[in-house]
């Protein structure tokens, strides 16, 4: 016995050294805690569910901030062939506040840009042009809600509209509308239109790898004059309320698979043209590599109610389907986009089936140059059968615009962006096809960013 004290003191010695010298990465891991304790592990991936209102980031991680970013635009365009009108020069003067703040939990952001258009043909009765993107978030260990909300005041559709030039923003890298609500294609002259999208989405994560999402949302689009430069044709008010749920499912670091439900509710008061009802059901696959590629493909089918009020309820069975594609070089930025969904019409139709597509390329240039291009088509079959009496547009009509620009930084403080885009509408009724030409040059102030933290 007393032999063997020493044999176990020394084995003890040797199996202590030989852990010491153990190489590290061999070394057992410790257990990584239970999802939503103190120190969850970390996500699988870096994107947000496929099935939620977000979108991955394609610009580099940075350090979130807080701060304040003012500026002042005046902008001089020419356009052409605006309605009777012929061709008009255009005066903006804009002013923009970029706001973004942090706390532990809470993030909230907001981006406005508004101010005056002033006409060559009429200076004495100038117009206002408004955009604001806020949303406030909060953030827990397994999840997040968010309330966003999109205001518009312009005076043409909001898809291919130039009128700023690219001044101002989005508000914490979502979207405001679900299902492309808020989002108006062409316009039949230069009448004003207000738009307010409004959202409040939740996402809640299961495990590191599985997520539910469901967002709920209400759109409204007021025409402030219902008769058009002055012609018989009147465009239509709308409602819109919407909402989604969603299952997603991370396969690998780059890859997620989703499930979405989405029910849609239009009605046009103004028009008595009765409601429509639309649910979705899409299968959606992303494939994103954090800082360079995002792919996101959605399909599944549509089941399209009409509720009119002169003719009998009505169903139709049609596809839904969404494609988005971003890529970034090191000076190159590519998206490429195509939806297929329900919308109300854009105050044209009573109700659109509609398909758009979307480009756009951005390039530095040089450390002082930028250039972008920028094209989309949109083609719209109506929905609802027009009423009596009622002067809005059946059949189908399509939208295209392209155009490019260049932004040069001058100093610190100043910038100097020149456009120039070319849109057009076919319709298929008695309304006359227009074409225009729009260049503009916008010289821009952009003080320092003010820090809030």
């Amino acid at each position: 016995m007393r032999n063997r004290y020493p044999i176990a003191l020394v084995g003890l010695l040797l199996g202590v050294t030989a852990w010491g010298q153990q190489d590290p990465s061999q070394a057992p891991a410790t257990p990584a805690p239970a999802f939503g304790q103190e120190l969850p592990p970390p996500q699988v991936t870096l994107a947000p569910p496929v099935t939620s209102l977000d979108q991955a980031s394609l610009e580099p991680a940075v350090a979130a901030r807080s701060y304040l970013q003012p500026g002042v635009h005046l902008t001089e365009s020419v356009n052409s062939n605006l309605g009777s009108n012929g061709t008009v020069g255009i005066t903006r003067i804009l002013g923009s506040l970029d706001m973004t703040r942090f706390w532990n939990r809470y993030a909230f952001s907001a981006d406005y840009v508004g101010g005056a258009s002033l006409y060559s043909d009429n200076w004495g009765q100038p117009t206002q042009v408004h955009e604001m993107t806020a949303a406030q978030r909060y953030s827990w260990r397994n999840g997040q809600i968010q309330v966003r909300d999109c205001l518009t005041y312009l005076p043409e559709g909001s898809f291919g509209f130039s009128g700023f030039n690219g001044v101002g923003g989005g508000a914490l890298g979502g979207s405001c509308g679900i299902s492309g609500s808020g989002g108006t294609f062409g316009s039949l002259g230069n009448g004003s239109r207000l738009t307010n999208a409004a959202t409040l989405d939740l996402r809640e994560s299961l495990s590191p790898r599985s997520s539910i999402t469901a967002a709920g949302g209400y759109t409204f689009t007021d025409f402030t004059n219902n008769t058009t430069n002055n012609t018989s044709q009147a465009t239509r008010n709308s409602r819109q309320e919407n909402a989604q749920v969603g299952y997603s499912r991370v396969l690998n670091h780059f890859d997620q698979l989703g499930l979405q439900y989405g029910f849609d509710h239009f009605e046009f008061p103004l028009a008595a043209a009765g409601s429509i009802n639309s649910q979705t059901i899409q299968v959606q696959f992303e494939h994103a590599v954090s800082g360079r590629m995002d792919l996101t493909l959605g399909a599944g089918p549509q089941f399209i109610t009409l509720h009119p009020v002169q003719t009998p309820t009505t169903s139709q069975v049609s596809v839904a389907a969404r494609a988005i594609l971003r890529y970034k070089f090191s000076r190159d930025t590519i998206s490429l986009s195509y939806n297929r969904h329900t919308t109300a019409g854009s105050g044209i139709q009573l109700g659109s089936q509609t398909d758009e597509v979307r480009a756009s390329l951005g390039r530095a240039l040089t450390r002082l140059w930028t250039a972008s291009l920028d094209t989309g088509y949109s083609h719209h079959n109506a929905l609802l059968p027009v009423p009596t009496n009622s002067n809005a547009t059946g059949g189908s009509y399509q939208m295209g615009f392209g155009g490019g620009g260049l932004n040069r930084r001058l100093g610190r403080f100043f910038s100097l962006q020149m456009h120039y885009q070319y849109t057009y509408q076919l319709f298929s009724s008695n309304i006359a096809s227009s074409n225009r030409h729009i260049g503009d040059i916008t010289l821009s102030w952009h003080p320092a960013p003010i820090r809030l933290d």
